[in-house]
């Protein structure tokens, strides 16, 4: 399985030739430097929630024109994507698993942590059986332990010693970093030097995915 990151929290996972495109959201495609045409074509798109860092309706139809992908989310994320007439959109609830040729998703209900609005529903998704992908969620309900965490860094709702706290509660061999599309270049270099030396003193490898870098598991 290789996942490649694309800005934020728009992840590219590739595994028995299936390409799942992960929450493509606005701080991914906003300064130009990703575009839809980056992903060629996808087989399916699957989303944590609504929040438009997560879900770029306008670069989505593009998407949905080339690619003709199966859409993948909750019912509450549905509704959104149904309602932009993007059409048939698969539905994924917490606790059930789907198959897309070889690539497996399961899904965990994950409450989205608290924000200056009303949150709106977040799901968790472990690809592969390795990878979990939690949205803004540090509450993965069902799950205890995964082998690659994709651990969200910054944001509104976040806390780093809260996000730490939780990679190492989970226990995976490889953490690497999403969510941070808030923040320069520079700052991210030195945010990640606090990750990756707090997470491998507890015998966690940590990776710095810079755009379209690949990790193969």
């Amino acid at each position: 399985m290789i996942t490649k990151k694309y800005l934020h929290s728009c992840l590219l996972i590739e595994d028995h030739g299936q390409k799942l495109l992960v929450d493509p959201g606005i701080f991914t495609f906003v300064d130009g430097r990703v575009k839809a045409a980056d992903f060629g074509r996808v087989d399916a798109v699957l989303f944590t929630h609504t929040h438009d860092d997560h879900m770029d309706i306008p670069v989505l139809k593009e998407i949905v024109a080339v690619s003709k992908p199966r859409l993948i989310t909750h019912r509450d994320a549905a509704v959104r994507l149904e309602s932009e007439s993007l059409g048939p959109v698969e539905i994924l609830e917490a606790g059930q698993e789907i198959n897309i040729n070889g690539l497996s998703i399961r899904a965990f209900q994950a409450p989205h942590e608290e924000i200056p609005t009303e949150p709106p529903y977040n799901q968790a998704y472990l690809v592969g059986g390795k990878l979990l992908i939690t949205g803004d969620s540090f509450r993965i309900e069902g799950l205890k332990m995964c082998e690659i965490l994709a651990l969200s860094t910054g944001g509104p709702w976040l806390n780093l010693p809260d996000a730490l706290r939780f990679a190492k509660s989970l226990n995976p061999r490889i953490v690497f970093p999403v969510h941070d599309g808030i923040f320069t270049d520079f700052y991210c270099q030195r945010l990640n030097g606090l990750v990756k030396n707090s997470l491998e003193k507890s015998g966690i490898e940590f990776r710095q995915l810079k755009l379209g870098e690949r990790l193969e598991v």
